[in-house]
C-alpha cells in the first residue's frame, strides 16, 4: 500500500499500536469497511517504539492479531520500517521492507490458512537487530485475509483486534520470562461488514400470493458503466454472475453456462424460489447488481429484463467520546422502476435487504429469433390463408345466386 496516512500520537514512554483496514490493495484506511465474500481485504498495523529505546541492549517486539471465524489469513504478511512524519504520523510512502528471517522477523502461520479465524503472529525476537530503527520508527505490518461463508452479516460484523507484545524492562534481556519483561498494548479493533439479499416471488395481480420454482441468476458488471449486450442473444459479456450454495456466495465466474447450468445440471449461480416464494444470496458487499430470471413458475411469463438493485450502505467511524465501535448507521435498496429509482430502507441489525418480484400469468410472444417465433408466422400465414380461400368461396357462391 501507498500513498496513505495512519495516525498515531504517542502519549507515553511505551509503545503503542493501531490498526486500519481497507478494502482495495491501495485504497482509503479506515476503522471499517464492507465486502462481499470471496474478496479480499487489506489490514495495516502500525507500532510504536519507546521514548527511552537506546536503554535497551535487545528488545522483544510481537505482533498479535485475531481474525474472526469469517476472515481467512492469505499468507502474504510484508513488514516495513517507516519513520516519522513532521504530525507524527508514519510516512508509508516512504517506508523500507525488513527482510524476514533469523536477524529480521518471523510470522505464524507461515503460509495462508486452511480457515477463518485463529491469531497471526509476526514476532521480533530482538528488534535491536533491525538496522536503522530509532525511538521515533514506526513498524508496519500489511496483509490481506478472504471474507469467508462463516462471515456474520450485518451487525456486530467481523472483526481483527491487535494487540503489540513489547519489551518494557532495559534489565531483561530478549531471553528472559516474557512475563518479567514484556508489557502489552491494549487491543485495537477494525471491522468488515457484509449483506444479505433476500428476495420474495408474487404473484404480479395478488402480490399476497407466494410462487415457487423461479430460478434466477445475480451478476455485476466488471469494472464501471452499464452490462452490454454483446453476447448471444443480447446477453451482457463485461458482467460476473454470482455462483451460490445454500443461498450464500461463493464466489464469482465469468462464464454465464457455468452460473446457469443446462436442463440436466443445475448450474452454480442458480437461486430458486421455495414454498413460500423466499429466495436468498448472503454475504454481499455494497453496490449495484442486476437480477435476471432464468426460469419463470409454472404458467407465468419470464422477466422481460433483470432488475436493476443497489446496496447502499453507509459505515460509521469511532465515536470515540461515545465509546462507540463502527456501525451500519444506514443501509438501503435502491431499485429502478416507471417512476425512477425507489429506496426501501432494510434492517440495519440482520444487515439485510428486501426485494419483491412480481409475475403475471398469460402467454407472451417470443422476443427473439427461433422456433417460437417461426411457428408462429407459420400460424398467422395459414390462418390469413385459410382466410382468403373462404372469402372466395363466398363471393363464387354469392355471384352463383
Amino acid at each position: 500500500m501507498t500513498g496513505q496516512t495512519i495516525t498515531i500520537k504517542q502519549k507515553y514512554s511505551v509503545p503503542e499500536v493501531e490498526k486500519k483496514v481497507s478494502d482495495t490493495e491501495d485504497g482509503g484506511l479506515g476503522d471499517a469497511v464492507d465486502a462481499g465474500i470471496g474478496d479480499s481485504v487489506y489490514f495495516t498495523l502500525a507500532g510504536t517504539l519507546p521514548m527511552n529505546w537506546e536503554d535497551y541492549d535487545s528488545y522483544k517486539y510481537i505482533f498479535h492479531d485475531t481474525l474472526s471465524d469469517g476472515l481467512k489469513y492469505n499468507g502474504d504478511v510484508k513488514v516495513y520500517l517507516a519513520a516519522k512524519g513532521t504530525d507524527g504520523e508514519p510516512d508509508l510512502a516512504g517506508k523500507t521492507e525488513i527482510a524476514k528471517g533469523a536477524d529480521g522477523y518471523t510470522v505464524n502461520p507461515d503460509g495462508a490458512s486452511a480457515a477463518g479465524g485463529g491469531t497471526l503472529t509476526v514476532t521480533f525476537a530482538d528488534l535491536k537487530k533491525v538496522g536503522g530503527v530509532t525511538a521515533e520508527s514506526c513498524i508496519i505490518v500489511e496483509y490481506s485475509a478472504t471474507l469467508t461463508e462463516a462471515a456474520v452479516i450485518g451487525k456486530p460484523g467481523n472483526t481483527n483486534t491487535v494487540k503489540l507484545e513489547y519489551s518494557n524492562n532495559p534489565n531483561t534481556d530478549s531471553s528472559g520470562d516474557p512475563s518479567d519483561g514484556t508489557g502489552e498494548t491494549p487491543e485495537d479493533t477494525v471491522y468488515v461488514f457484509t449483506y444479505e439479499l433476500d428476495g420474495t416471488k408474487v404473484d404480479g395481480q395478488t402480490p399476497d400470493k407466494t410462487l415457487k420454482d423461479a430460478q434466477f441468476v445475480l451478476y455485476r458488471v466488471k469494472g464501471e458503466g452499464e452490462p452490454n449486450a454483446d453476447g448471444e442473444n443480447n446477453t451482457p459479456t463485461n458482467v460476473e454472475y454470482a455462483e451460490v450454495t445454500d443461498g450464500k456466495l461463493t464466489g464469482w465466474t465469468d462464464s454465464r453456462g457455468t452460473a446457469i447450468g443446462t436442463e440436466d445440471a443445475k448450474g452454480t449461480g442458480i437461486v430458486a424460489s421455495d414454498e413460500n416464494g423466499l429466495f436468498v444470496i448472503s454475504g454481499l458487499d455494497a453496490g449495484t447488481y442486476y437480477l435476471e430470471e432464468v426460469k419463470a413458475p409454472a404458467g407465468y411469463n419470464l422477466l422481460k429484463a433483470p432488475v436493476k438493485l443497489t446496496i447502499d450502505a453507509e459505515i460509521s467511524e469511532w465515536d470515540a467520546e461515545a465509546n462507540q465501535p463502527p456501525t451500519i448507521g444506514r443501509l438501503d435498496l435502491i431499485t429502478e422502476g416507471e417512476n425512477g429509482e425507489a429506496p426501501t430502507p432494510g434492517d440495519k441489525d440482520k444487515g439485510t435487504v428486501s426485494l419483491e418480484v412480481q409475475n403475471n400469468m398469460g402467454a407472451l410472444l417470443p422476443s427473439t429469433g427461433g422456433m417460437g417465433t417461426t411457428l408462429f408466422y407459420i400460424a398467422g400465414a395459414a390462418l390469413v390463408l385459410a382466410a382468403g380461400v373462404l372469402f372466395m368461396m363466398k363471393r363464387r357462391t354469392d355471384s352463383g345466386k
